[in-house]
């Protein structure tokens, strides 16, 4: 075997065993890109600032922008699996579902429960605030769906629930994506380009008969139906991604600036938009990996920064909305830069907020997983 066999051997196990540090970063600019957007929307819906002054911040007549982010943060959750996996020698579906969901639960219940308290002491009017949502006052067995984390997912179906839109559509839309992963990464591992080709079939196929679905009046990029697609790209791409060329980043660049200067309307719906400026973005980032790897101090920082990405995402919705009434009451938001300073000031709150949940999460997790130890070494 020659020397530049072997350099590429160790290279592709480095690549796949390692840690990509831009993907870090692209996990951490997906989410601001996404709370940015939501503060933009939220002085929009509160009357705050007009229509007119707002879509120029995030939107031209072919894209919003900031929804790249929740294109990204679907690929990288689905390639993020995917790595993870492969770390271990033995992948065990049993202790996937269960590490899983314990991780992406007990931090739901425990913001759940921190949130309820809250709106409780402020005299907050739970049964009016629960049946105006769909106008049907929800049943007591409706509470399941907060159990299983779907809440917020199913109240856009205009299913009864009592969400308190904590992770709002995203996280009920994602949990079903673990659920079907072992299958699909199965599929990816045997027969990658196969399953990219079916997935993407199906996708175009989805896409031209969305109108005529049962669930239409759902946009389709909140649809598990259609978003499971960004998951399996996520996959795809995270497999690939030590063969991927340096010279594609010029195709995101090109991507990007299309869209973003192309005068016309184009004849592409923003779904679709989505995934194809999110490949463009992985591929730039993707290239900039030997820059990032050079930023040992930036990175440590960033990398902080996105473990705490989850629970952040949890509440970032809920600090927008009240601190939007709050600055609204004391401050000229006309201004863009009060903008930025109430952007600012929503990042420092949502993150106090997404560190305390995470500490009580992981208390709570390594109680759980004692306790398991406890009973197997009882039980021996």
């Amino acid at each position: 075997m020659s020397e530049d066999t072997n350099k590429k051997n160790t290279n592709t196990t480095t690549a796949r065993s390692g840690r990509y540090e831009f993907i870090s970063v692209l996990r951490l600019l997906s989410l601001m890109g996404v709370v940015y957007y939501h503060t933009l929307v939220t002085l929009q819906l509160q009357g705050i600032r007009l229509k007119e002054t707002i879509e120029p911040l995030h939107s031209n007549q072919n894209m919003n922008f900031p929804a790249i982010g929740v294109g990204l943060f679907l690929m990288l959750s689905g390639g993020g699996l995917m790595m993870s996996s492969k770390r271990k020698a033995d992948f065990s579906v049993k202790d996937f579902y269960k590490g899983r969901f314990l991780r992406i639960l007990i931090p739901f219940y425990i913001s759940y429960i921190v949130y309820s308290i809250y709106l409780f002491l402020i005299g907050f009017e739970f049964p009016v605030y629960f049946e105006s949502l769909t106008g049907v006052k929800p049943s007591p067995l409706c509470f399941i769906f907060t159990l299983l984390g779907m809440d917020g997912y199913l109240s856009i179906f205009n299913i009864p629930t009592f969400t308190l839109m904590l992770g709002e559509w995203f996280l009920g839309c994602l949990i079903p994506m673990y659920i079907v992963f072992p299958l699909l990464r199965k599929c990816i591992l045997k027969h990658r380009n196969l399953t990219l080709i079916i997935a993407t079939v199906y996708y175009i196929i989805a896409l031209a008969t969305y109108q005529y679905m049962p669930w239409h009046d759902v946009p389709s990029y909140n649809n598990f139906t259609i978003k499971i697609y960004d998951f399996i790209v996520g996959m795809f791409l995270v497999e690939v991604m030590d063969r991927i060329p340096k010279w594609t980043a010029a195709i995101g660049v090109a991507l990007l600036g299309f869209y973003l200067i192309y005068p016309s309307k184009l004849p592409i719906d923003m779904t679709p938009s989505i995934v194809i400026l999110a490949i463009g973005t992985f591929f730039i980032f993707l290239t900039l990996e030997g820059v990032f790897k050079k930023m040992p101090r930036f990175m440590k920082v960033v990398n902080v920064l996105s473990a705490y990405s989850y629970t952040y995402f949890l509440f970032h919705h809920i600090v927008i909305g009240q601190a939007c009434i709050y600055a609204n009451k004391h401050y000229d938001l006309s201004s863009n830069k009060n903008l930025l300073l109430l952007f600012a000031a929503q990042i420092v709150i949502t993150s106090a907020v997404a560190v305390l949940v995470k500490f009580l999460s992981d208390l709570v997790y390594k109680a759980v997983k004692n306790a398991e130890k406890k009973k197997a070494e009882s039980s021996k």
